[in-house]
């Protein structure tokens, strides 16, 4: 209840989602971008076209998309977890 104004618990959780889904959404758009750079960087370096260090610096940034979004996901499902029981749920722990 912030300034006088009450949010039902439905609402809320609607407004959770919505934010949690615009996160999602963006940082799997990050990923698949890192990943046609790697794959676009893999295929020049077979061509003899890029350096290791580029190949190098594609596959991390790759890897590092792929970590964030698998440790994004495992925080969203806590968060939500918190907001059903914190909404009464109704999960006994």
């Amino acid at each position: 209840m912030a300034h006088g104004h009450y949010v039902p618990a439905e609402e809320a959780r609607w407004h959770a989602h919505r934010a949690w889904r615009i996160a999602d959404e963006a940082l799997r758009a990050a990923r698949d971008q890192a990943e046609r750079a790697a794959r676009i960087v893999r295929a020049k370096r077979q061509e003899g076209a890029s350096d290791l260090l580029e190949w190098l610096d594609a596959e991390r940034t790759f890897a590092e998309t792929e970590a964030v979004l698998a440790a994004q996901d495992g925080q969203i499902s806590r968060k939500q977890i918190a907001l059903f029981r914190a909404l009464a749920g109704g999960w006994s722990t």
